[in-house]
């Protein structure tokens, strides 16, 4: 069934006057679907047949008019309701009128520019005729976003390799297609772009030169709204003209039943929004393992670092001569660096030995049961292996390399990228060197391989937004 809305009215498609039926409806739908009046000039060729051409056939704006009504309970109801029409439509103010039909809405922006009421005597109904006027007579179908950041190049292995094989994100051409599937062309109806963008950018509609250029700095937090129907630009509110600053504006098109593609590109440097780390690394291990002497590393219950309850820290290896059941990597305290009750990944990107078997091994008495352990790495050969345990809510939790086997002095049993991660999922090694990817940047405290390194989000970008909607006759 079609319907119809102006401003918010919504109009049911006619009913059969035997059918039980309060509310408005409309009955006429006039020059809804006309293609207006061309407003070119015919000049008439005095010595021959037909006219001289009269340019482009730019059309005038659109009349439709409505036909309809109201039926309510009683004639106060029908009464009250010719008021409130007459409080939403005689105001001067533009509105938007919407025909619903089995292929979808369609909508203009419109005035009402004549509004018909006859005398209703003494129903409980009234029946209304309503001319409106849209400046624009095309009729647009629903407005579709389409978003892209700054062109980015990203994807495909992170070297060097560590386990987990850590794959980049995906990168970004910078593009953006606008398609039109109705049957007139179209401008887009409004382009939005976000900083931080230290000169400004460029959007190229792709084969055909077009170009807008936009040369002002585009402070992180703030947005460019260019308007291709008006051409004009603000900044953040409509109030903040900037459109001085367009020192270029072949505004794009979309053709009927086509598409259009635009490239955004940045003038100058691009400023990324970065979050606080979520991942803190307190070492570095540039040269991959760390031969120590002694059967410790960095001290029971000692990181040589406070890190924030809650982030992951990386513990980076070792290589260690041993005869004992294993090497007691670290020891931490429920409710210092590990939260209580809370699920972690206790993972070894490698481990292995000489001669005997190894595995990993999470005990104390934070720990939910007697303690989990990992699988068996075979000797002289070297694989990752990670193990999930769950923190009881007080207690003291070790991580440990354990021999499988009671071995003699003089074998050794090595690991490497020890990681405890929040969560039953291993994220993998990284430090201040790490490439960073499509979403995610590396850094260092200080100086590189000697100080704390970082894992952030990028959380914003600069980013272009294109809103079209399709076009009709």
């Amino acid at each position: 069934m079609t319907t119809v809305t102006i401003g918010t009215r919504t109009l049911a498609e006619f009913l059969d006057e035997s059918t039980d039926f309060t509310g408005f409806y409309f009955n006429e739908l006039e020059d809804w679907y006309s293609v207006p009046q061309s407003k070119a000039q015919n000049t008439p060729r005095p010595n021959a047949h037909g006219s001289f051409g009269g340019g482009p056939d730019y059309r005038e704006g659109a009349v439709v008019t409505v036909k309809g009504g109201f039926v309510g309970i009683d004639e106060a109801a029908a009464l009250q309701e010719m008021d409130d029409l007459k409080l939403d439509w005689a105001q001067g103010t533009q509105l938007q009128i919407t025909v619903d039909t089995v292929l979808g809405p369609t909508s203009r922006t419109v005035s009402i520019r004549f509004l018909t009421i006859p005398d209703h005597h003494g129903r409980s109904r009234f029946e209304f005729t309503v001319d409106v006027f849209a400046r624009d007579p095309l009729r647009y179908g629903p407005a579709v976003g389409e978003h892209t950041v700054l062109p980015v190049i990203a994807g495909g292995l992170v070297w060097p390799i560590t386990w987990p094989i850590t794959w980049a994100g995906g990168g970004s051409d910078g593009r953006i297609i606008l398609n039109n599937t109705g049957n007139a062309d179209t401008l887009p109806r409004m382009l939005e772009v976000t900083g931080g963008l230290s000169l400004g950018f460029t959007i190229d509609e792709v084969g055909t030169g077009r170009q807008i250029r936009f040369e002002r700095l585009v402070p992180l937090g703030s947005t460019i709204f260019l308007n291709p129907r008006t051409e004009r630009a603000y900044i953040d509110a409509p109030g903040n003209d900037v459109s001085g600053f367009l020192t270029r504006s072949d505004w794009p098109t979309v053709p009927r039943r086509g598409q259009t593609v635009l490239q955004f590109n940045a003038l100058g440097e691009a400023t990324n929004t970065i979050d606080s780390p979520d991942r803190v690394n307190p070492f570095n291990n540039p040269s991959g393992r760390r031969a120590l002497t002694g059967y410790s590393l960095f001290g029971a219950g000692t990181l040589g670092l406070d890190v924030p309850a809650g982030l992951t820290y990386d513990i980076v290896g070792a290589v260690l001569g041993i005869g004992s059941a294993g090497i007691l990597i670290e020891a931490m305290t429920v409710g210092g660096k590990l939260l209580p009750n809370t699920t972690y990944t206790f993972s070894l990107g490698a481990i292995g030995g000489t001669g005997v078997a190894t595995r990993a091994y999470v005990g104390g008495t934070g720990v939910v049961g007697a303690g989990v352990v990992g699988a068996t790495v075979p000797p002289s050969t070297s694989a990752p292996t990670s193990v999930t345990f769950t923190t009881t809510a007080s207690g003291t939790v070790s991580l440990y390399v354990l021999n499988a086997a009671t071995t003699a002095i003089g074998n050794v049993i090595y690991f490497h990228d020890a990681i405890i991660d929040p969560g039953a999922t291993p994220l993998g090694y990284f430090d201040g060197s790490t490439p960073d990817t499509y979403d995610i940047v590396y850094g260092w405290a200080d100086a590189a391989d000697n100080s704390v390194s970082t894992r952030s989000h990028i959380s914003a970008r600069p980013t272009l937004t294109a809103r079209t909607a399709p076009a009709y006759w």
